[in-house]
């Protein structure tokens, strides 16, 4: 998070925002859908080009700073009136109508009350941020102990044959999911995938093609439900269930590098 460009992670960034804003409560915002619509967008609190005010309100080592914080997410929010922000005073951008202050979401509460925009803000709420990461995204804990070896982790994307392995956990963009079942491995994968990109997880249901194949709207035997009206075949082998993923990740664009799997070292794989 200290370095993180977090403006440039393409869709993946939706997935954290909506998380951040609405964390767990029930009065939630749809963010995801929102910047796929682009009814919000995300906002550099200061901007990516600076004018002089904002050289000057920022000092004498105004480069550094803004080569240092610009991307980072200590400086972005969502806001539904980016072109109407542009690279105006913080001031400005704070009190004008529907800026900061006046804003309907959650992450501008903190910014809303500054008295003014900078590297020691920015400090500031890249610790609270942090804490709300850790929240949000605790530690993983874990029972399993392994008796011979740690277990083999093979990517999506590799050439690991998969076909008669045990699976013990999966690792999906740094979070680690404990299940002994590849069928509920793929099912949780789906789910995250269309927390992602709902609209493209949505669209398989109407393709005549494959993977569009493997889903439908309704139930049946051998789907499993994904989300309201999106079920997936799961009663299949292995290396189909394998397939299937390497396909729907790049239906929504996601890398398959970001998927791995936990194995246990079988006898017959030491």
């Amino acid at each position: 998070m200290d370095t993180r460009d977090f403006y440039r992670i393409q869709n993946r960034k939706y997935y954290l925002y909506n998380r951040l804003e609405n964390g767990t409560s029930e009065e939630r915002i749809e963010v995801v859908s929102g910047l796929e619509r682009g009814d919000f967008s995300v906002e550099h609190v200061m901007p990516q080009t600076l004018n002089a005010d904002w050289k000057k309100s920022l000092g004498d080592d105004w480069e550094r700073i803004h080569e240092e914080w610009c991307h980072k997410l200590a400086n972005l929010t969502l806001t539904a009136y980016n072109s109407d922000y542009s690279n105006r005073p913080f001031k400005t951008k704070r009190d004008m109508k529907d800026g900061f202050k006046d804003s309907g979401f959650r992450m501008n509460q903190w910014i809303g009350q500054q008295p003014t925009w900078g590297e020691s803000q920015m400090k500031e709420r890249e610790k609270m941020l942090e804490e709300q990461f850790l929240a949000t995204w605790p530690s993983p804990t874990t029972n399993y102990e392994p008796k011979k070896a740690l277990p083999e982790l093979a990517e999506l994307d590799s050439d690991t044959e998969f076909t008669g392995r045990r699976i013990a956990a999966f690792r999906f963009i740094g979070d680690r999911y404990a299940t002994s079942q590849w069928n509920e491995m793929e099912v949780k994968v789906l789910k995250l995938l269309c927390e992602l990109e709902p609209a493209k997880i949505h669209s398989l249901v109407s393709s005549n093609s494959y993977p569009g194949t493997a889903f439908r709207g309704d139930e049946a035997q051998g789907f499993s439900q994904i989300t309201n009206g999106v079920y997936a075949k799961t009663s299949s082998s292995t290396s189909s269930k394998i397939d299937l993923l390497k396909r729907v990740f790049a239906v929504c664009g996601v890398d398959a590098g970001d998927l791995a799997f936990e194995m246990p070292m079988d006898a017959e794989h030491d």
